[in-house]
């Protein structure tokens, strides 16, 4: 079809405007918000979803909430960066991401708090494969699922990859207070991960591994918890006699309920389990590691101590725990139960603190035996402070001497506060301190 009467004439500057204006959408797919947290809705992110790919935020500087009506599906490639400022809301009625299988995930920025699912898995993320789910700066807060995976559920072949991501407060009706995988092709990959306060009825307050291999580094286990079985703070159980890797790690303070077994670790038939430049200390109900089946685990570096009313170590079957070098155990009711050429010397632990990097630590006090008694130690320790210092790396995950402890001035101790001056009250005082001399020296001649 013809037009009868010709268009008018563009300039150049018109044309490129009409064209610019015809190319862009009013409302930039894969953003949710025009500018406003009015904009940022549930309806909104559903639609910047819809078509994949990166999906970003334009809700405001400040920090903003969108309580879910519904769980998000994810059916394409996807990233979700929520830039730090965006929490997804679970309302304890939704879980927050479904993906689909044959799919790669990227999620950043985000916190992703009270998810629920009743009578399933994944209370934040179920996922799965075959595909990828990784997650970079989220926190995962007080979500829960009456079965499996208080946070994450990650079947049939996920590759699950997490990056400085703090788990608090998750909880599982079975097993896997924070995370739950289940297939022999699920693997785990954690780097500076925090878990703490996560729970699990059965197994696995933090983590229920039953997959592919496991690699744990620069983290920290606090304060999980599990029942039934137990494994306070992990239950791994290596599908095919695959490996887990535990390096730069600290488990402090996790527990089992009474009959339960491993406040801090459960393996059973984990052939390759390694544990390297890591702490265990203040943990309770059982012994903090525990190995069954054909369970072959190796210390080196590492410090188990302080299993309060429980040895620090048992094993059972054919299962055993070997010194790799450099160890020490102490403060278990069962003298060497680590192992009989590991010695038993307070380590002299300072308690857990921030000592700098993502996580808490347990550092050394002065005196300890710990201090330049590695060897073979990563380059840096779970803080990223580099190693060594001294003339030996540490034994454990931090590495050098707890900082010593500055008293604060003030009244009450003994200390007296000084204020500091700029450049301009210096000058001021340059100036009043002759005045002050001459007043003086007046008073005493009269």
């Amino acid at each position: 079809m013809f037009l009868s009467t010709p268009l008018p004439s563009l300039s150049l500057r018109s044309a490129a405007a009409l064209a610019l204006a015809c190319a862009l959408p009013a409302h930039a797919a894969g953003v949710v918000g025009t500018g406003t947290p009015a904009s940022c809705t549930y309806t909104a992110l559903v639609a910047a979803l819809a078509g994949g790919g990166a999906v970003t935020f334009n809700c405001g500087a400040a920090p903003h909430t969108i309580v879910l009506t519904s769980h998000l599906a994810l059916n394409q490639d996807t990233s979700v960066d929520g830039g730090g400022l965006i929490t997804l809301d679970g309302n304890q009625a939704f879980r927050h991401f479904y993906m689909n299988s044959a799919l790669d995930i990227t999620l950043s920025g985000l916190t992703l708090t009270r998810g629920y699912v009743p009578a399933t898995q994944g209370g934040s993320i179920y996922a799965v494969g075959p595909g990828a789910l990784t997650l970079t700066d989220v926190n995962l807060t007080d979500n829960e699922a009456q079965q499996n995976g208080g946070a994450i559920a990650a079947l049939n072949g996920v590759a699950l990859n997490l990056t400085r991501v703090r788990a608090t407060g998750n909880r599982a009706g079975i097993r896997g207070g924070a995370i739950f995988t289940f297939n022999s092709n699920d693997t785990i990959t954690l780097n500076q991960f925090v878990a703490s306060g996560n729970q699990a009825a059965s197994e696995g307050g933090a983590i229920y591994h039953r997959g592919g291999t496991m690699l744990i580094d620069n983290s920290l286990f606090t304060g999980n918890s599990a029942g039934g079985l137990g494994g306070g703070a992990i239950e791994v159980q290596p599908a095919g006699g695959t490996n887990f890797t535990i390096t730069n790690s600290t488990f402090h303070g996790n527990t089992v309920a009474s009959g339960a077994t491993g406040s801090a670790i459960r393996a059973l038939n984990a052939v390759g389990g390694d544990i390297y430049s890591s702490t265990f200390a203040n943990h309770s109900g059982a012994e903090a590691i525990r190995a069954y089946g054909a369970t072959a685990i190796t210390l080196r570096n590492t410090i188990v101590a302080s299993t309060a009313g429980q040895p620090n170590c048992a094993t059972q079957n054919t299962a055993t725990i070997a010194d790799g070098g450099n160890n020490l155990q102490f403060g278990g009711s069962v003298a060497q139960s680590c192992g009989a050429g590991i010695p038993e010397l307070n380590p002299l632990l300072a308690p857990l603190a921030d000592n700098g990097g993502f996580s808490q630590t347990l550092a050394l006090n002065a005196g300890s035996p710990a201090i330049d008694a590695g060897s073979g130690c990563p380059a840096a320790d779970q803080r990223g402070v580099a190693r060594p210092i001294g003339p030996a790396c540490d034994i454990g995950a931090h590495e050098g001497p707890a900082a010593p402890v500055v008293v604060p001035p003030g009244p009450g101790n003994g200390a007296v506060s000084v204020p500091t001056l700029d450049a301009a009250g210096l000058a001021l005082l340059a100036l009043l301190l002759p005045v002050a001399a001459r007043t003086a020296a007046r008073k005493r001649r009269g």
